[in-house]
């Protein structure tokens, strides 16, 4: 808890540099956001890593011209997940792409996305299955289930990204994990005791 907190501190001061108009400070923003950013767009629009790589940087430009805006040093990582949620809904828009279940499944998918290549976790579920079936799930849906499970958003935070209701909220990510679930039913996967 203390890192945590020292870690929102060192970020807050990186956000009020930004605001103040550091370059510097921008850079270790980027740094500190880039790839999270990139793997939440990836994720979000199904698309190419070229595709997602410009959405990022769509983000990343908006952050830039905007932060000086930004009241509220704290409410950053809100803010600039709900850029990025905009600039997905807008490119699948142009693209035109556009049961309760034991809430342990979720803490069974290990997120391996960042790691470089797909391999099994170890309970045996391959990410590239548990993408496959997000990719084909709602949008808004897929939305809360990606801010919930690989960006770790409280309910709260994932309301004012996706700009929903709390109860919108639960509910979109209590229709993932059925549809996650009802899914790797399908393919042999059992959860039960």
């Amino acid at each position: 808890m203390v890192n945590r907190k020292k870690s929102r501190e060192i970020e807050g001061k990186i956000v009020e540099g930004c605001c103040k108009g550091s370059i510097r400070d921008f850079e270790k923003l980027f740094d500190l956001y880039g790839d999270k950013i990139l793997n939440y767009i990836h994720s979000y629009i199904n698309g190419d890593l070229e595709t997602s790589k410009d959405l990022m940087q769509e983000t990343f430009i908006s952050v830039y011209n905007g932060i000086n805006k930004l009241n509220n040093p704290d409410k950053f990582t809100n803010w600039i997940y709900t850029i990025a949620s905009n600039k997905c809904r807008d490119y699948l828009r142009d693209q035109k792409n556009s049961p309760v279940v034991d809430s342990t499944l979720l803490e069974k998918i290990e997120d391996t996305r960042s790691k470089g290549s797909l391999k099994y976790s170890d309970n045996a579920l391959d990410m590239e299955m548990i993408n496959e079936i997000t990719d084909k799930m709602p949008v808004k849906v897929r939305e809360v289930f990606l801010m919930r499970k690989y960006e770790h958003m409280g309910f709260n935070e994932v309301c004012r990204a996706a700009g929903c209701s709390l109860r919108a909220a639960k509910y979109r990510m209590k229709k993932a994990v059925n549809i996650l679930s009802r899914e790797l039913q399908k393919r042999g996967f059992n959860f039960g005791s």
